[in-house]
């Protein structure tokens, strides 16, 4: 829907589950991963420099969509090297079905997009106040420069991609 496009732009990434596969290419030794969809349901395979990692040599960070490498199976943590590295896993919401687990301010967003869409068809919903004494006097609210209204964006943004400057 045109909702889900909107907090999907917004949000700088998809929620929907799916299997998915990422190289990276790290410059220097890490000591996590960021995959870039999560949450993570399952890891699949990991390879590294060739070689496919025992389950017992990662760690997953689910929520937070991070990889961390372990020493051995070992509850240490080891770093990354800088050699290619593949991960294939399960990432995303699940959206319908038993195992459902779209968070509910997500989904509340999308019903009020919705909601505010069909109500505002007819005017500007951007519009604060409208005054028409002698001359037109138009002020607007803030806008966080898209299509979602603020108040409903702040409620996204502990889902949102993070920003790397």
């Amino acid at each position: 829907s045109a909702a889900s496009a909107a907090i999907e732009a917004f949000l700088g990434r998809v929620l929907a589950r799916e299997r998915v596969r990422e190289v990276f290419l790290p410059t220097r030794a890490m000591q996590r991963l960021p995959l870039a969809r999560w949450p993570i349901s399952e890891v699949v395979e990991v390879i590294e420099d060739g070689r496919i990692l025992a389950p017992s040599d990662v760690q997953v960070d689910a929520a937070a969509g991070m990889l961390q490498r372990l020493a051995g199976g070992r509850a240490s943590a080891a770093t990354w090297m800088p050699v290619r590295i593949e991960v294939e896993c399960l990432a995303g919401y699940a959206l319908d079905g038993d195992d459902r687990d779209l968070p509910a301010e997500i989904e509340r967003v999308a019903f009020d997009l919705v909601r505010r869409w069909r109500h505002g068809s007819r005017r500007d919903p951007q519009i604060q106040s409208l005054s028409i004494d002698e001359v037109l006097n138009v002020s607007y609210f803030s806008s966080s420069g898209n299509a979602i209204p603020l108040d409903l964006a702040e409620m996204l943004s502990p889902y949102r991609v993070p920003l790397v400057a």
